[in-house]
């Protein structure tokens, strides 16, 4: 889960005036939803673009799209990306297998967003041992992909961090201050 706070004690000085001016909650409120829609379109065009195999896709920036959230109280206001997978992409990390001896890294385009187990019988083990490499999983006899290395398997790797993932923080508090900015003109009337 990536968690983006907004918080009373954290805002510009002039984010504080104009929240002086709205009550607590409601003012966390209205920066939450603008940073939530804000997030939202992101995430809709970074979903628009082809991932960079030009494989098909694994439609991973739609299903986090759903899964924007917001809360608010008096001194805070929280947007939240609720999907298995984000907080990695955008703090990076080593990733090791969970209950596997292998992680499999997709070499063609059919075995991309799906695991080994979804080729049934197949697949066929290659050793090619050598530091972090296993081997490979290669199409058998009178299969499909028969002879091609269709998963690299590794004991672990590092991916890298992709802030990119969110919109920068520039754009967050923008949005924020011209959300906060229409309540309080709205108040004024």
């Amino acid at each position: 889960m990536v968690t983006i706070n907004i918080t009373r004690d954290t805002a510009t000085p002039a984010l504080r005036q104009m929240l002086d001016q709205v009550s607590g909650r409601r003012g966390h409120a209205v920066m939450g939803q603008a940073v939530r829609v804000l997030v939202r379109d992101h995430l809709r065009s970074k979903e628009a673009q082809p991932n960079k195999n030009n494989w098909p896709k694994t439609h991973f920036y739609a299903r986090a799209r759903d899964r924007v959230t917001f809360a608010a109280t008096e001194t805070q206001c929280t947007v939240s990306i609720a999907l298995e997978g984000m907080r990695q992409r955008y703090h990076g990390g080593r990733i090791a297998p969970v209950n596997r001896k292998a992680l499999t890294i997709p070499l063609v385009p059919e075995a991309y967003g799906k695991m080994a187990g979804e080729f049934g019988g197949s697949l066929q083990f290659r050793p090619a041992y050598g530091g972090n490499l296993i081997g490979f999983l290669e199409g058998t006899e009178g299969s499909t992909l028969e002879g091609q290395a269709v998963f690299l398997l590794v004991r672990s790797v590092v991916q890298p961090p992709d802030p990119s993932v969110i919109p920068t923080p520039a754009a967050m508090v923008s949005a924020a201050t011209q959300a906060l900015a229409k309540a309080v003109e709205r108040d004024r009337r």
